[in-house]
């Protein structure tokens, strides 16, 4: 994805300054790569935004329509900009990163409510994301929301070097292992995995096993031995089901991997 700011996140407040989203330098890469770009990424918290609030979103939807509505992902944080601004200016396929949060501009109430404009956003298609990351992924938003009928079509990581090494993510299994935990089933987590991110952004070559699509795999096994998993907030729950990967088949090249 294509940041809105033509400085990425090199300066973590790079929507702070609203010259730098430039339509025109935007626009000029998208023509030159467009096997590359797959979607717009926003990131709409207020330390990345400052004082410009949902401006940076507009623009990206303005763009979006332009580009034949080429898929946005918005990231969430803290507040201002409000998660019910951000979403009310969301539409269908655009995708909602970071959604279960434990943050106070999250979905929650402080009662553990969904607010309305949650339910609304979510039943006119716009697609909640996990982006586990460093403070994103809460334990309790996400078992409420699995609960009323919230529940993600996509899970990612946002892993990086830190969360990584030191959690709450270290990996795609040890994440996926979470929404086991919290009652999903493991062909539900798969499709999270596979399907459903190459479908958010139309990649009709990825996500599925079917001759003429790219063969890209993960072999893995699983054991039901207890391990403990933490959020992003420090609180931690008991899983019953581990997922060790053991294999990865790229291109059609088989890579054995060390087990945890």
């Amino acid at each position: 994805m294509i940041n809105i700011s033509r400085t990425g996140i090199l300066a973590q407040d790079e929507l702070g300054d609203i010259s730098r989203v430039n339509k025109q330098a935007l626009f000029d890469a998208v023509k030159r790569l467009p096997e590359f770009i797959i979607g717009i990424k926003a990131r709409e918290s207020h330390s990345v935004v400052v004082d410009n609030g949902i401006k940076p979103l507009l623009a990206a939807k303005s763009y979006q329509a332009l580009l034949g509505h080429m898929p946005i992902m918005v990231h969430v944080g803290a507040n201002p900009p409000d998660l019910k601004d951000i979403l009310q200016a969301m539409s269908k396929g655009d995708v909602l990163t970071h959604a279960y949060n434990g943050k106070e501009n999250g979905m929650l109430d402080k009662d553990g409510n969904v607010f309305d404009y949650v339910y609304d956003a979510y039943d006119r298609g716009v697609i909640f994301d996990v982006g586990h990351g460093t403070d994103s992924f809460n334990f309790r938003t996400a078992q409420i929301s699995r609960d009323l009928g919230l529940a993600p079509k996509s899970l990612s990581t946002d892993i990086y070097h830190r969360n990584r090494e030191n959690g709450p993510v270290y990996d795609m299994a040890t994440t996926m292992e979470k929404m086991l935990a919290i009652g999903y089933t493991l062909p539900e987590v798969v499709r999270m995995v596979t399907f459903a991110p190459a479908d958010n952004f139309n990649l009709l070559q990825k996500g599925r096993l079917r001759p003429g699509a790219d063969g890209d795999l993960t072999i893995f096994r699983t054991t039901h031995d207890d391990k403990v998993l933490t959020d992003s907030n420090g609180f931690e729950m008991i899983g019953h089901e581990q997922i060790i990967p053991t294999h990865a088949i790229v291109a059609g090249e088989v890579f054995n991997l060390e087990e945890k």
